[in-house]
């Protein structure tokens, strides 16, 4: 799906993008489906732009971790606003986006209720994200959740942006990078299989990652706005498939995607 921006503003391409988006997805959500999601500006407004509407037995999984300062964007905030809407229970990682070791995160992704949300991710119905770039602008740097010392060693490791706060290559491949082994948020590819996978997001700027997503999470589903789908488009064919390998997180098998 491609909506028209006049404004090509971050914030006006997030609104537009992120209003289609909850249009659509109110017209996918139904009895008894389960519903995995992202977080951002952009899902922010799509929460706001839901239609109320009589839907029993939902299940709302968060994909990612949160913030200790937290906002309307925040991840928990953006999954608990679905839940909140239609009366359900919403599933969560109750640890930080990122902790401070890749040991720390291998550890708590062993603990039982950690796997158990793991498998509730790969089983949803719908897992719902979107993507962000490598720039000062973007939500994880512009917020603190990384330095921005971080950005020059990413790009060095091949990385155009994340997906689910993992960082990928131009193909959709997890980079090897110490931030990809201390991220505490479901791997782009544990929801591979899931039925329908829906990237929104928008913006020239995002064209690279937007098209990465797709490839590392298989997305069927795309809402964007004519200047990034104008330059995807323009952008050389993926050589290779990423790895479809499953994980619940990252953590223990973080180190087998990367390497």
């Amino acid at each position: 799906m491609v909506v028209p921006t006049s404004d090509q503003t971050e914030a006006s391409i997030s609104t537009v993008v992120g209003h289609a988006t909850g249009q659509y997805l109110s017209k996918e959500l139904a009895n008894g489906i389960s519903v995995g999601v992202g977080w951002g500006a952009t899902l922010k407004v799509c929460m706001q732009s839901l239609v109320q509407q009589d839907i029993e037995k939902l299940t709302v999984v968060s994909l990612l971790g949160g913030l200790t300062h937290a906002t309307a964007d925040n991840p928990s905030a953006v999954a608990w606003r679905l839940a909140d809407l239609y009366g359900t229970n919403l599933y969560q990682i109750t640890a930080p986006i990122f902790v401070p070791e890749s040991g720390m995160a291998k550890a708590l992704w062993q603990l039982k209720d950690f796997r158990q949300l793991g498998e509730r991710a790969r089983d949803v119905d719908i897992a719902l994200l979107s993507v962000g770039n490598i720039s000062e602008e973007a939500s994880i740097f512009r917020r603190g959740i990384l330095d921005f010392s971080e950005m020059t060693s990413l790009r060095k490791a091949g990385a155009v942006g994340d997906v689910l706060c993992h960082f990928v290559d131009a193909e959709g491949r997890i980079v090897d990078h110490p931030v990809n082994h201390r991220v505490m948020a479901i791997s782009p590819t544990a929801i591979r299989d899931v039925p329908k996978v829906i990237i929104s997001s928008g913006g020239q700027s995002k064209a690279r990652i937007i098209r990465a997503g797709v490839a590392a999470t298989n997305a069927s589903v795309l809402i964007t706005d004519i200047s990034a789908a104008e330059a995807i488009l323009e952008l050389d064919p993926i050589a290779k498939k990423p790895p479809t390998k499953k994980s619940s997180g990252t953590g223990k098998s973080a180190s087998n995607e990367v390497s």
